[in-house]
């Protein structure tokens, strides 16, 4: 592992990006996003990430155009990203969403043409704390079966919501809708451990353990959906609002699994006092979340936590210390 300071691995970020040809602003955009992984002690979501981002940056380099804003409304647009930096995109919609609610009350604002999203706690927290309900739905590339099927058709199509709060940080719900990750199975493939029981299929539509065996002649891998049929409902649904909404690019697929074309976003915001004002929503908040903290524990769990607790701690902890630690695979490819 490699000690850096949160600004050194920021500058290291940087000058990764314009050495690949991103340009500075968006390289400044796109950085601390990526540190917001690792701030949150999830490396998986953090610096690691920016190898596939340069990859979707390079499959775009023919086509790029200057970002777009289309088809907008007072409530609405539609970010066309001409395959720029993926973080510098979202970034761009999630600013816009967030200057829409605030004059309008609620907005929404898809993407498309970008790459990977990266962490999507990182939009929610960030409209959370401007004062807004933020939710944001992502897809990517087919890696997850449909139950029953055996080949993929949809992604981990992760969703994120932001709650805003008096005090303690925004409550923040962000998981993906598949029983495991295409990073897991790679790490695994590395590290030479089993997959765990119930996160992929092999050829043979049985589940598998077998890292390898979770891939299929493509390279993609037959990920199962979170628990079953709801799992691929929720999946299905942010597909078809983020890339059908879009007018982007989805269904069956056999090209390479980074393809920029794959990857779409939708980010919604509104303001919590359309419906009560704005102290009645805070105060139901904070009794509901009060009766969580007050609900008796099982025995060695720990208690019940909202979702985001765990981040908000970790993240408060490394800001506090000043410094990450690195793998030193994602140093050394940072460096190179």
């Amino acid at each position: 592992m490699k000690r850096l300071t949160i600004a050194e691995a920021t500058e290291l970020a940087i000058a990764k990006m314009r050495r690949h040809g991103v340009d500075q602003a968006e390289a400044e955009i796109a950085a601390p996003i990526y540190l917001e992984g690792e701030l949150a002690q999830r490396p998986s979501h953090g610096l690691r990430h920016l190898r596939n981002n340069l990859e979707q940056f390079r499959l775009g380099a023919d086509r790029r155009t200057p970002l777009q804003i289309l088809n907008e409304t007072p409530v609405s647009a539609l970010v066309d990203g001409g395959f720029h930096h993926a973080y510098f995109v979202n970034h761009t919609a999630m600013e816009l969403v967030i200057k829409k609610a605030g004059i309008s009350g609620l907005a929404m604002v898809a993407v498309r043409k970008s790459g990977g999203s990266g962490i999507l706690s990182y939009y929610t927290r960030t409209i959370a704390e401007a004062g807004f309900i933020g939710l944001v739905l992502a897809n990517a590339p087919a890696t997850v079966v449909p139950t029953g099927g055996l080949e993929p058709l949809i992604s981990t199509n992760p969703i994120s919501v932001g709650i805003p709060r008096r005090k303690g940080g925004p409550i923040l719900l962000d998981m993906a809708t598949s029983a495991g990750t295409f990073n897991q199975i790679l790490q695994a493939q590395v590290s030479g451990k089993p997959l765990a029981e119930g996160v992929a299929l092999g050829p043979d539509g049985q589940i598998t353990t077998d890292p390898h065996a979770a891939l299929n002649e493509h390279g993609r891998p037959r990920l199962l959906p979170l628990a079953g049929y709801k799992g691929f409902g929720l999946g299905l649904v942010i597909e078809l609002l983020t890339a059908a909404g879009s007018g982007g690019s989805l269904g069956r697929q056999e090209g390479y699994v980074h393809s920029p074309d794959f990857f779409h976003a939708l980010f919604i915001a509104y303001r919590p006092d359309l419906f009560v004002s704005l102290d009645e929503f805070n105060d139901r908040v904070d009794q509901f979340v009060s009766d969580l903290y007050t609900i008796p524990a099982v025995p060695g769990s720990g208690g019940p936590r909202l979702p985001g607790d765990e981040t908000n701690r970790k993240r408060a902890e490394t800001l506090e210390r000043g410094y990450i630690d690195l793998e030193d695979a994602t140093y050394e490819f940072l460096l190179n």
